[in-house]
C-alpha cells in the first residue's frame, strides 16, 4: 500500500517485524513494525521470547490501537510469510538522508545470486539493525559523523563497486554485498552521542562487521558458494577490494575505515 492510516481501532497490513525486547506490559515484548511509510512500536505475547524470527521477518499482521497506554499498538496477529520481498517495508524515511534507502534497496536487488541478496535484506532486518542501520553514525569525531552516515557511507563504498569496470558478476555482487556491511557492527557502537560497551570491544569484534556478514552467510548460503565467495565472505571488505583492485579502476583510491 501507499499510504497507511489508522481511521480504526484494529488495523491489518504487512509489515518487516523487528524485536525490541520486553514489553512494557507484564509477559509482553516489545516490537517495531515497519511498513511503507514508516513505523510504529506495538507490544504482543504472540512471539516465542526463545524462538528467532525467520531470516527476514516479514508478516502479514493485525494491530490493536491502544492510545491510553504506550507504546500504543497491540500486535494481536502475526503470520509470517517468507514469500514477501522485505524490499517495499523499508521506507526512505528510516534515514535521515533522503535517497539513501532507495538506492540502497535498488544496489541489494542488483546482487544476481538470490542467496546473497536474502542474506543481505536478512542482516538489515536482524533486531536492532531495521532501523539502526539506517540512523547510526559511520564514526563520533571521523568520517560520516552525523545521523544516517554509516548508510551514506555503506551506500558510497556499495556504489563504487557497483560501478567499477571489468568485475566478474560474482566479485560485484560479493563486493556489493561486503561494501553494504563492512560497518555492521557499529550500529551497536554508538548511542546519544556516545560510545557504547560494543565500541570499547572494536566495532570489528562486535556481532557485525565482516566476520558478520561471514556468519550470516555461512547460515544462509548453499553448502557451495561460487569458489570466490568462500574467501571473500570470510574476511574483511579490504581484503576483497585488494583481491579485485587490479581490475577495478573506481576501487584505485578507496579507502576504508
Amino acid at each position: 500500500m501507499d499510504t497507511l492510516h489508522f481511521p480504526h481501532k484494529t488495523y491489518r497490513f504487512t509489515a518487516i517485524v523487528e524485536r525490541l525486547g520486553a514489553g512494557t506490559a507484564p509477559g509482553s515484548e516489545h516490537v517495531r513494525l515497519l511498513y511503507g511509510d514508516g513505523y510504529i512500536e506495538a507490544h504482543t505475547w504472540l512471539l516465542d521470547s526463545v524462538a528467532p524470527l525467520p531470516p527476514i521477518p516479514t508478516a502479514h499482521v493485525s494491530v490493536i490501537e491502544t492510545p491510553d497506554a504506550e507504546p500504543g499498538y497491540v500486535l494481536a496477529a502475526c503470520q509470517f510469510d517468507s514469500s514477501v520481498a522485505p524490499g517495499p517495508y523499508l521506507a526512505d524515511t528510516l534515514c535521515p538522508i533522503p535517497g539513501v534507502v532507495e538506492q540502497t534497496k535498488a544496489l541489494i536487488e542488483s546482487i544476481q545470486f538470490e542467496p546473497l541478496r536474502t542474506m543481505v535484506f536478512d542482516a538489515l532486518t536482524q533486531c536492532g539493525a531495521a532501523r539502526g542501520y539506517w540512523t547510526a553514525p559511520a564514526s563520533l569525531h571521523d568520517h560520516h559523523n552525523y545521523d544516517g552516515g554509516l548508510a551514506h557511507h555503506s551506500l558510497e563504498v556499495a556504489t563504487m563497486v557497483a560501478t567499477s569496470t571489468g568485475l566478474p558478476d560474482e566479485d560485484r555482487d560479493a563486493g556489493i554485498a561486503l561494501a553494504l556491511l563492512h560497518d555492521y557492527g557499529k550500529i551497536w557502537c554508538y548511542y546519544d552521542g556516545a560510545y557504547t560497551q560494543a565500541h570499547r570491544r572494536g566495532h570489528k569484534r562486535r556481532a557485525g562487521h565482516a566476520r558478520c556478514t561471514a556468519g550470516i552467510a555461512a547460515s544462509r548460503m548453499p553448502p557451495t558458494p561460487p569458489r570466490r565467495w568462500r574467501s571473500c565472505l570470510a574476511a574483511p571488505l579490504n581484503a576483497a577490494i585488494v583481491a579485485t583492485r587490479s581490475r577495478s579502476d573506481a576501487l584505485s583510491t578507496l579507502s576504508i575505515r
